[in-house]
């Protein structure tokens, strides 16, 4: 049976078949043409540009290539180096608002003004739901694939003259306020109380810097007790379902691959936290640390629910999961620790981004300098 508003089913003889209507009879009577591939993507991405050259006038095409083909064409070619949710971000922004309004263009016929316009209007009222912008990182991720479509264009020696540059909008600094140390206190002593899996992986999170899906992607044979070590090495993320069949779920969850090769990395276990794993692991314990009957690994949204309700029993405020990571860094930071090691803690590509995102002043660092001052003063 094919999904609400779309004419895709899939065949018995295996084959994903597609069917739109490619023009009127005489009589008024629709004529239906099909499309035909191996998964569900591939004849969703046919199917587009089918219909985007079907509901094209005749006397209005041009041999040259439209800009939505191509950008499909540049994704294909990239798709075995991405990670599947990247490929299903850079999907995502092409069908919602890309393909819709630069699609049908000859690529010979963009030019930059045109395209900076659709880049404003996307960050000033750009949400599908039409309430409001796009972020600027969505925004800036669109001027990406643009860029990398006209790039690629250009290798397959089509002409591009674009009279001007594509304006990348400025990234939005969000400010981080991490947890205080009253605050963290607060947290840690909650979570020992009676400990759990969850709990403990909170605990991981806020004492060595593991994003959620570190935490849920988390092997017994990832921890070695004997050298105090915990070795990172995949993570846990929800993506768009490509291969969706009748009655299928939207998202699946994949344990794969790390971001980049950085975030793989080896992180000492404190002493303190090394009694509580040696005390919380069973001796015959195997598998996922975090582990789930339906799919052997916690589900990140399972994790960041108990989480909220973990800040409210402890009578603390709400903040999202990563705010535990920014508060290691912080902690980090507020004992000294170089840089270049809060960095491969971290697992970051480069130190500019810990400097960037995680390396400033608490609100208890600038009191004591501030109070450092006026005792040199009153000296």
């Amino acid at each position: 049976m094919p999904r609400r508003g779309e004419n895709i089913r899939k065949r018995k003889d295996g084959r994903w078949e597609g069917r739109f209507i490619r023009g009127r009879s005489d009589m008024g009577k629709a004529l239906y043409s099909s499309v035909y591939g191996k998964t569900y993507a591939e004849v969703k991405r046919k199917l587009i540009m089918a219909q985007s050259s079907a509901d094209k006038p005749m006397e209005s095409k041009k041999p040259s290539t439209c800009f939505g083909e191509l950008m499909f064409a540049w994704l294909d070619e990239r798709k075995p180096s991405l990670r599947p949710q990247t490929y299903t971000r850079y999907i995502q922004l092409i069908e919602r608002h890309l393909n819709e309004s630069l699609g049908l263009q000859s690529v010979d016929k963009l030019r930059a003004k045109s395209i900076n316009v659709f880049l404003i209007q996307k960050q000033n009222d750009g949400r599908v739901d039409r309430q409001g912008g796009l972020s600027a990182s969505s925004v800036r991720l669109m001027a990406y694939i643009i860029t990398a479509t006209l790039e690629y264009a250009a290798l397959q020696g089509m002409s591009i003259n674009l009279n001007g540059s594509i304006h990348k909008p400025a990234q939005t600094k969000f400010v981080r306020q991490a947890l205080t140390c009253r605050e963290q206190m607060q947290l840690e002593s909650f979570l020992v109380r009676e400990l759990d899996q969850t709990k403990l992986g909170v605990l991981l999170s806020l004492r060595m810097g593991l994003r959620i899906g570190e935490i849920c992607g988390l092997r017994w044979e990832d921890v070695d007790m004997q050298e105090r070590l915990l070795f990172v090495r995949q993570s846990v993320q929800r993506i768009t379902n490509h291969q969706i069949v009748e009655a299928g779920t939207k998202t699946v969850l994949v344990a794969g691959m790390l971001k980049t090769a950085n975030a793989c990395r080896v992180i000492p276990i404190p002493t303190d936290i090394a009694n509580i794993l040696t005390a919380y692991k069973d001796p015959y314990a195997a598998g996922y640390v975090f582990h789930s009957g339906q799919h052997g690994f916690l589900d990140p949204r399972t994790c960041q629910t108990r989480f909220h309700r973990y800040l409210q029993q402890s009578g603390l405020r709400d903040m999202n999961f990563h705010m535990l990571r920014h508060t290691f860094a912080t902690r980090c930071v507020e004992s000294g620790m170089d840089v270049k090691t809060l960095s491969e803690l971290l697992g970051h590509a480069n130190v500019s981004t810990t400097l960037g995102v995680y390396v400033h002043s608490s609100l208890d660092q600038k009191r004591t300098q501030l109070e450092r001052v006026s005792t040199i003063r009153g000296q």
